[in-house]
């Protein structure tokens, strides 16, 4: 079953990803499980109408009251991460 909203195509399907998280006075994650990339985050799960659109999955959950309005969820398909050094950069 599908469905098309502005020329994409969605399907019915459930989109599960890692969240990353961050925590005060806690134990640290043990490092073996870390290393075998085991999740440590906690898993978001969204159902609804599914799309991968250039690097992102848009999740529509609901549709709303005008003809553009949608409850969604946006999820990058690879998270950009930038790590940023203090001291000098060699």
């Amino acid at each position: 079953m599908t469905m098309t909203v502005n020329g994409v195509r969605f399907r019915l399907g459930e989109l599960h990803w890692e969240d990353a998280f961050g925590v005060m006075r806690s134990e640290l994650p043990k490092f073996s499980v870390l290393r075998r990339g085991a999740p440590q985050g906690r898993i978001i799960k969204t159902a609804g109408w599914v799309a991968k659109i250039g690097r992102y999955w848009l999740v529509l959950t609901e549709h709303g009251a005008g003809p553009d309005i949608y409850d969604f969820t946006l999820v990058p398909v690879r998270p950009k991460v930038i790590a940023k050094w203090s001291g000098k950069n060699k």
